[in-house]
């Protein structure tokens, strides 16, 4: 299935159910980037979702079923902190790798703490979202492989 940035796939609780990574963006263009290159691929499956999708933490951490990493990506402005230490909250007795990547250079030290990966991954994993250009492939194996997930399909 193709996606066009005007075209995006619809986050259902199944499609949230049955991926491995979910990532919350409020941008459009990411998410039509990433979707396209999750449609490529058969593993590890990707979820892109709107970030609207943090108003109910409670319901997000159930839809997202067995998913073994959450990327959180907020723009510059939008303020989701509770909503964020919430669903970090939720996650954590799940052993669910989480990221916050924020498009500003400020700094919080709550979210910057509940993110549960290597700084040197989280630079990584921000460089690779904030490239326009780039491949949104090689973000969807970094963060896969900071997951623990394998970049090779499951034998059937």
């Amino acid at each position: 299935m193709q996606t066009t940035a005007w075209q995006l796939p619809q986050a259902d609780e199944s499609s949230l159910a049955s991926a491995d990574l979910i990532l919350l963006s409020a941008d459009d263009a990411a998410r039509a980037r990433f979707a396209a290159a999750a449609a490529l691929r058969p593993a590890p499956r990707l979820q892109p979702c709107d970030l609207q999708h943090l108003r109910d933490p409670e319901a997000l951490h159930c839809a997202i079923g067995a998913a073994r990493g959450v990327l959180i990506h907020l723009p510059a402005g939008h303020h989701y902190h509770a909503q964020i230490l919430q669903l970090a909250a939720l996650l954590a007795p799940r052993g669910v790798a989480l990221a916050v990547l924020r498009d500003d250079e400020g700094t919080d030290e709550a979210l910057d703490a509940v993110c549960n990966l290597p700084p040197s991954t989280l630079r990584r994993l921000r460089q690779l979202l904030g490239d326009q250009h780039g491949n949104p492939s090689a973000l969807i194996n970094q963060f896969a492989l900071a997951c623990g997930l394998s970049l090779l399909p499951e034998p059937n």
